[in-house]
């Protein structure tokens, strides 16, 4: 997966917590600010993955089948650390805990922490220092309602 997609969907450009500006999609953003309200950070972010990789180059190519599969689907890449706090108050939840342990049930999240080569030639794999979590779109206002409130 590309480190950036092109930016397909409606934006605005945010102050970041750290002071620094990104475009966020704009159903994204009640999410976001939730999470940043939290002291959680955030690495990346889409509305809808499939759709973005369907515009980049290579979407149309290998592609296509991934970005079938992630068509509707809403996209989060988090230091590792920060992404457990957040699944840690949703699992709290009856509902959310449902959709983490049924990767079957259509309403499923997917989370991931890849294993990437190091960056000498040592043969060492290590765990990437940020996970990527995939849920369906139209939950993106349910989670923030879940999350604890903004003091």
């Amino acid at each position: 997966m590309p480190d950036r997609l092109t930016n397909v969907h409606p934006y605005e450009r945010l102050t970041l917590p750290n002071g620094s500006q990104a475009d966020i999609d704009l159903e994204m953003i009640p999410l976001m600010r939730a999470l940043w309200a939290m002291g959680l950070k955030t690495v990346a972010s889409c509305q809808n993955l499939g759709e973005s990789i369907t515009a980049e180059p290579e979407g149309a190519g290998q592609g296509r089948r991934h970005a079938a599969y992630l068509t509707g689907q809403a996209w989060l890449r988090m230091p590792t650390q920060d992404a457990q706090t957040m699944l840690g108050h949703l699992a709290q939840s009856p509902v959310f805990a449902d959709r983490f342990g049924r990767w079957t049930h259509p309403d499923a999240w997917e989370n991931y922490v890849y294993l990437l080569p190091g960056r000498d030639d040592d043969g060492v794999v290590q765990l990437s220092s940020c996970a990527q979590i995939h849920f369906p779109a139209p939950q993106i206002l349910e989670v923030v309602d879940a999350l604890p409130p903004v003091p």
